[in-house]
Order: structure tokens, then C-alpha cells, then sequence
């Protein structure tokens, strides 16, 4: 107490001024052991999907140098080739439109997974239909008539399940698809 009342003795009367000091000298009161748990959960969990990140994007690369494709990256980790335009400039589709497109998917050894060339053209609603986000991200980048290859990591396809089916979990897909038509 002696050093704040010697260095307020020549502050003239009716001024006080106060500082205040955070996280000076004392020691910090270790995290609870739950929360330490969770916080080197949450870390484990950053590190493992960043290695799958990291391992996905190279077996990526080797398939586009494989290939020989000129794709855009997005920011999201979709890579994209345009592959054969469209005369013209015709309309590019947005969301909530019905679009048309054929499509054939792959995985990244070629194996083909799904296909609709040999029947109907399928409907797709831009951002609300039950399809991969990489798929309605790619067909906002297209041209009615355009034909592209999209090359999806599996946080933009079936992520960490796949599909149940033909697609095993954290597996990026390929597709090849023509956009027939907006309705």
C-alpha cells in the first residue's frame, strides 16, 4: 500500500487515476480435466482431417497430372474442366432452377460408379435436390451445353460414410457431366 499512496501523493486532489494490470504474476488456474479432454479431442479431430485433407488433395493432383486436365480449384477444394463449350453464351443455371444434365461418376482408379447415359437425363434443383454439393456447386460454373469433369474431394461428395453402396468413405468421385437444359 505505501507504493500506490507515495505515487498518488503528487496528484493533486480530486484526480485518481487507477491502472489495472490482466494476467500479471498469477499463476492461471488450470482447465478442468473434462474440458482439457474435449480441447485435445477437438485438436486430435483438426489434425486427422487435416492429413485426410492433405492425402486427398495429392491423390487428387496425381489423377489431374495422370489425366493431363487444365481444372480451376475453387475455394471449397472442387476442381473443375470445362472441357467442351457451348457456341454461344448461353444461360448459366442458378439456384432453385431445374436443370438437366446426363452424368457418369468415378472413382479416382476409374472404376465407374453410377451412370445415367444409358437411361433418362436426370432432374437436378440447383442448391435443394439430394445431390453432392460439389455437383451443384460445378453446374453453377457451366453453360447450358457445356460438357465439364468435376473432381470432388469427399468433404463435397459422400464424406466420412460414402454412400452405403458403391462409394467407400472418404473417397473423392469424378463426374462427367453435360448440361442438357434449364427447365
Amino acid at each position: 500500500m505505501r507504493r500506490i499512496s507515495s505515487i498518488l501523493k503528487p496528484i493533486s486532489i480530486g484526480l485518481c487515476i487507477v491502472f489495472v494490470a490482466c494476467g500479471g504474476n498469477e499463476p492461471q488456474q488450470p482447465l478442468p480435466k473434462k474440458k482439457r479432454k474435449d480441447q485435445a479431442n477437438k485438436e486430435s479431430m483438426v489434425e486427422i482431417n487435416k492429413r485426410v485433407t492433405e492425402a486427398e488433395a495429392l491423390q487428387i493432383d496425381k489423377y489431374v497430372q495422370r489425366h493431363g486436365l487444365k481444372v480451376i480449384t475453387t475455394a471449397t477444394g472442387l476442381r473443375y474442366d470445362i472441357y467442351k463449350k457451348a457456341p454461344g453464351n448461353p444461360p448459366m443455371p442458378k439456384k432453385n432452377q431445374v436443370v438437366l444434365i446426363h452424368f457418369t461418376s468415378y472413382l479416382l482408379d476409374g472404376k465407374e460408379i453410377y451412370s445415367s447415359l444409358k437411361g433418362k437425363p436426370v432432374e437436378v434443383v440447383i442448391d435443394r435436390d439430394n445431390v453432392e454439393s460439389g455437383v451443384h456447386e460445378g453446374l453453377k460454373y457451366m453453360h447450358v451445353g457445356d460438357k465439364a469433369k468435376f473432381i470432388l474431394p469427399s468433404h463435397l461428395a459422400h464424406g466420412i460414410v460414402g454412400d452405403n453402396d458403391k462409394i467407400p468413405p472418404l473417397t473423392p468421385v469424378v463426374y462427367n457431366i453435360e448440361l442438357l437444359s434449364i427447365q
